[in-house]
């Protein structure tokens, strides 16, 4: 691999590791699909389609733990021993009034599989800011 080439790869994983906290600071409702107590949340498992989207009644004071920020407005979260995906996280919105405080935020990586030009895996890169400069994504 050449310093200062485009980066070819086929798949990308975030890992959380240190969940970061949320506080309601009002009652409300989250709707959540539930994955369940697990440590790792497979593609497939993902994109199950057959899991429900519940509303998720919790108080002023409930803690949540906030794994990662999801596309549009979601994020993963613990709740009650379970991973959850929120279908839209209020706390990510730049105002006051979202019913969340931001204890702490959550610390994760971005992996990306690395390919060469065949295709073929070349092996997984931790994308940082030390290491790789990111430039417009090219589908």
């Amino acid at each position: 691999m050449t310093i200062g080439a485009e980066i070819a790869f086929d798949e990308t994983r975030f890992r959380t590791t240190d969940p970061g906290r949320v506080v309601a600071t009002a009652a409300g409702e989250l709707f959540a699909r539930t994955f369940g107590e697990i440590h790792y949340l497979s593609r497939d498992e993902y994109y199950n389609e057959s899991l429900e989207w519940v509303p998720l009644a919790y108080e002023a004071g409930d803690s949540f733990g906030y794994l990662q920020e999801r596309a549009e407005g979601g994020c993963l979260i613990t709740w009650q021993s379970a991973v959850r995906e929120a279908e839209y996280c209020p706390w990510l919105t730049s105002t006051s009034t979202s019913g969340f405080r931001v204890a702490s935020e959550p610390i994760t990586e971005w992996w990306i599989r690395v390919t060469d030009d065949a295709g073929s895996e070349l092996g997984w890169l931790l994308i940082e800011p030390s290491t790789v400069d990111l430039l417009q994504r090219a589908f």
